[in-house]
């Protein structure tokens, strides 16, 4: 995982929020946007581009694209709850030894 910004935190808590609103799992939610994240640094470095649907490689990136979720908004004790997730699963990610605790199948790969 690249640089970790505030914005990209933000970006994902607002993602998890519209994701859990529409009865999703958090963990779920969470998972899908980092293997996006995740699938379009990889297509960076293959390619030197852009991922056409995941933008550049950053989570903030992945979460403002296009092809961004099912919508809805949440409430601020939603927000709060999304934010729990989202900083629980980077934590994870930084720890793991590969970089990733996320399910690559969760984007068709």
């Amino acid at each position: 995982m690249g640089a970790l910004t505030l914005e990209d935190v933000l970006a994902a808590v607002r993602w998890v929020a519209r994701e859990q609103a529409a009865g999703a799992a958090g963990d779920a939610a969470c998972a899908a946007l980092l293997a996006r994240s995740e699938a379009a640094a990889d297509h960076r470095r293959r390619t030197g581009r852009a991922h056409p649907d995941y933008g550049d490689g950053s989570i903030a990136a992945a979460a403002l694209s296009p092809k961004r979720g099912r919508g809805g908004g949440g409430g601020r004790p939603d927000l709060l709850a999304a934010g729990a997730v989202v900083c629980r699963m980077l934590a994870e990610r930084r720890r793991s030894a590969r970089g990733s605790c996320v399910d690559r199948r969760a984007i068709g790969e």
